[in-house]
């Protein structure tokens, strides 16, 4: 019971952890972008188009990310299943549940800076740089 309940605390820390690397390394890359957008902008983009392009790179990210953390913890997940008791460490619901929070993290890291960046005027964006 207590190797389930530590092993339960570590998976909810690297959970956080996780999201947190996810939002810092998104929002960190779409205020790099700035320039660019505001560049964008001012050649006759709209915002919806800027954000299509943003989002469209961050699901890359976000796509690799949950292919291999999915690979790694079914791999993993047959070392741990001596410690886990009536659940299957391949369990479904886990899984999905996992990706689905670093997919809301990952839609809200991208969306944040985003929408800052499409708010500002295309002449203050390159003054930026």
């Amino acid at each position: 019971r207590f190797a389930l309940i530590l092993i339960g605390r570590f998976a909810g820390v690297s959970l956080t952890l996780a999201a947190i690397g996810l939002y810092g390394g998104l929002a960190y890359a779409g205020r790099q972008r700035t320039t660019e957008i505001g560049i964008r902008m001012a050649l006759g983009a709209s915002g919806g188009e800027v954000r299509r392009l943003v989002f469209r790179q961050a699901a890359s990210v976000l796509i690799a990310g949950l292919v291999a953390g999915t690979a790694g913890s079914l791999m993993l997940g047959r070392w741990l299943s001596s410690l886990v008791f009536q659940i299957s460490p391949t369990d479904a619901r886990v899984l999905c549940a996992t990706g689905l929070v670093l997919t809301i993290v990952a839609l809200v890291a991208a969306w944040l800076p985003t929408r800052r960046a499409t708010a500002i005027e295309p002449a203050s964006a390159l003054k930026l740089s």
